[in-house]
């Protein structure tokens, strides 16, 4: 009776393991798909700001093509 008490609360153990482990990595692909989403909407909630690093990159390319 010992040994079926003792395989059983193994059994319960390594399930709830698992279980947990499953859930945390659901939370981090989770967490991953969020900061990936939420990066061009910030960029994209001051459009004025874009269009300025815009100017300043397609500037900086442009004095990069001088030279040549």
């Amino acid at each position: 009776m010992k040994t079926i008490s003792l395989k059983l609360l193994v059994l319960i153990m390594l399930i709830v393991l698992a279980v947990i482990s499953i859930w945390l990595e659901r939370k981090d692909d989770e967490r991953a798909v969020s900061e990936m989403l939420g990066e061009p909407a910030a960029t994209l909630a001051n459009p004025a700001g874009t269009e300025e690093l815009w100017q300043e990159a397609l500037a900086a390319g442009f004095a990069d093509l001088d030279h040549l």
